[in-house]
């Protein structure tokens, strides 16, 4: 988490303090010890861990998508646990890149746009698997799992939109 002039001043520090710590920090930043391939390291780990939630939500989720073709209930039902799952995994994903202090604007824009490709993409490919297994039930043809995709990766970007939007006031 980044630690700003106006979050120090909330807290009642003073100027002196306020000056002499980002000063510190400053001088942290431009250290020759520090190891900016560690951070390069932990921002790519954190990308691979969101692709990989979103692989494992997919997996588990589209079976029950194509059971949910039985009854209108399930599908809601489903939707709901959809959406709860991306809410969920949203907050694990936007906890971990926040506290990312490293990390500048293209970083963000690219988690943004790169996770939900990516879990989409994923969603796609064990959905067009598990086809088989719905054209094999003659209820479940008319199933689409674009929309629980659509559904999970909006709510997996909501918890990373407000941690953008903090941020952004917060600096």
């Amino acid at each position: 988490m980044a630690i700003t002039k106006k979050k120090l001043e909330r807290k009642g520090w003073s100027k002196k303090e306020i000056h002499h710590t980002l000063r510190i920090l400053e001088k942290a930043k431009k250290s020759p010890h520090r190891n900016r391939q560690h951070e390069v390291l932990a921002y790519i780990i954190a990308i691979i861990m969101g692709v990989i939630s979103n692989v494992f939500v997919a997996a588990f989720l589209i079976p029950l998508i194509v059971l949910s073709a039985v009854s209108p209930y399930s599908t809601w039902l489903l939707g709901s646990i959809t959406a709860f799952l991306g809410l969920v995994f949203g907050i694990l994903y936007s906890v971990l890149i926040r506290d990312l202090d490293h990390l500048e604007k293209k970083h963000h824009i690219s988690a943004i746009f790169l996770i939900p490709l990516l879990g989409f993409i994923s969603f796609l490919l064990i959905a067009g698997k598990t086809s088989q297994i719905s054209n094999a039930i003659a209820s479940a043809k008319n199933i689409n799992p674009t929309t629980f995709a659509f559904t999970y990766i909006i709510f997996f970007l909501i918890p990373y939109a407000i941690v953008l939007f903090n941020k952004g006031f917060d600096n």
